[in-house]
């Protein structure tokens, strides 16, 4: 299995074709763009019933007991930062039967 890091669509380009010319064949080559998504952190208070009006309330103090964070993808993602191409070597029929690498020893 290879996995190369390719800044640009252009290298990727050519990791591809350099791939797909090698002398030993690889197959199944994909590439995956890794996109820049940045999380906002949204801090939300628990609810409790007040006892004495019967209400709905927000607590006031905001302890870790009483308050969580959720966190809320940001609406625009500009850029990417990197592609991934992933490729794998195909076996000749002589590494394919291989005595040795078939060897099974328990």
């Amino acid at each position: 299995m290879l996995c190369t890091f390719s800044p640009c669509i252009e290298q990727t380009q050519r990791t591809v074709e350099a791939l797909k010319a090698a002398p030993h064949a690889f197959v199944d080559i994909r590439t995956v763009e890794a996109l820049t998504r940045f999380y906002d952190p949204v801090y939300k208070r628990h609810r409790t019933r007040d006892k004495d009006c019967g209400a709905n309330t927000i607590e006031a103090n905001n302890t870790n007991k009483n308050s969580h964070i959720r966190f809320r993808p940001s609406l625009t993602s500009k850029g990417h930062s990197a592609y991934l191409t992933f490729a794998r070597r195909s076996l000749t029929h002589s590494e394919d039967t291989n005595e040795d690498a078939m060897d099974v020893k328990t």
